[in-house]
């Protein structure tokens, strides 16, 4: 069990070991007195060439790696036709996060400007339904600069977009 997954575990019990004093169902909580060791954020390596081919020798790979340039570039490449293409530029370019490209809506983007203003994100619930949120802290909230290149990425996605709108007859 990874420390992370020790620690959301600690948390549940711990709220319901909580309910369970409010409610006088025990008289104390015994999980306040458990003490979980820190665990150590993973270290972001970098795909490189020796470690691309350590994975393909050994099928190890490192907790967190990013891609380098060239591999980003190359992925971006060979997806250009896919209808998430923009999603994915947009994240790799701007850092976003998945929930966070997903919760965006059009009027979240200032294209003439070349900002993304970042104010929700897109969350499956346990209903399994999508839904939009808030953003977990209000620090999170914030406004992204788009590169030129992005700007013309997302023209393009709207674009077809509103051709496929028309096609269909609804209006976007």
């Amino acid at each position: 069990m990874t420390a992370a997954t020790a620690r959301r575990l600690f948390s549940t019990l711990r709220s319901a070991l909580n309910a369970a004093v409010r409610e006088r169902l025990i008289p104390d909580n015994p999980a306040r007195y458990l003490k979980l060791p820190k665990g150590r954020r993973p270290f972001a390596v970098v795909w490189t060439k020796r470690r691309v081919q350590e994975w393909r020798r050994t099928g190890e790979r490192p907790v967190v790696a990013v891609w380098t340039p060239a591999q980003l570039a190359e992925f971006l490449s060979s997806i250009a036709g896919h209808p998430m293409f923009a999603a994915y530029h947009l994240m790799s370019m701007c850092g976003l996060r998945r929930g966070e490209a997903c919760g965006l809506a059009w009027d979240d983007l200032d294209l003439d400007e070349g900002v993304a203003y970042i104010s929700r994100h897109l969350q499956q619930g346990s209903d399994g339904k999508l839904r939009a949120c808030p953003l977990k802290t209000e620090s999170s909230i914030r406004a992204v600069a788009l590169d030129p290149e992005t700007v013309i990425v997302l023209r393009a996605h709207r674009s077809r977009q509103e051709r496929h709108f028309i096609k269909a007859g609804v209006t976007p």
